[in-house]
């Protein structure tokens, strides 16, 4: 079997013999579950997941901070804690480098992140009344997906 060892030979690597030719990483990501980026691994076994009532979500109905959400992911897509953090981070950076330059960032049934420019304007200083000038900025604008929307409203 298999070179007297009985396990299985290592799967090439994309880069490397049938898998070299442009494109063909596809086949090797998707036969061995495997890709550039960790994401897809995550995503995947998320995708299977079912929404439950999140009663596993600490402090309910306050604030969840970046660990608690850190917690919560690795629970449901049954990994460890560092890859989740690691997998956060670069989604994060990836979404900002994304906005920052110009670019919208869509995630089917999640949301929109889009760049946006906020105008000049002239506001009041609460305490003495007196008018303010408020310099123009840029934002980020995020709007809610379909799906978000009515699980929100469920």
């Amino acid at each position: 079997m298999h070179g007297g060892t009985g396990h299985p030979p290592a799967p090439q690597t994309p880069r490397d013999g049938p898998y070299s030719a442009p494109g063909a990483w596809r086949a090797w990501c998707s036969r061995y579950s495997a890709c550039a980026s960790p994401l897809i691994v995550i995503f995947r076994r998320v995708a299977r997941w079912t929404p439950r009532t999140y009663a596993n979500v600490p402090n309910r109905g306050v604030t969840l901070n970046k660990q608690e959400l850190i917690d919560v992911v690795s629970e449901e897509a049954e990994a460890s804690r560092a890859s989740i953090t690691k997998i956060l981070d670069a989604t994060l950076h990836a979404i900002k480098g994304a906005v920052v330059s110009g670019d919208s960032v869509q995630l089917i049934g999640f949301g929109s992140f889009t760049p946006g420019e906020r105008a000049a304007s002239t506001g009041r200083n609460p305490k003495t009344g007196e008018p303010v000038e408020i310099a123009a900025a840029k934002t980020v604008k995020f709007v809610a997906g379909k799906t978000f929307k009515e699980a929100l409203n469920a």
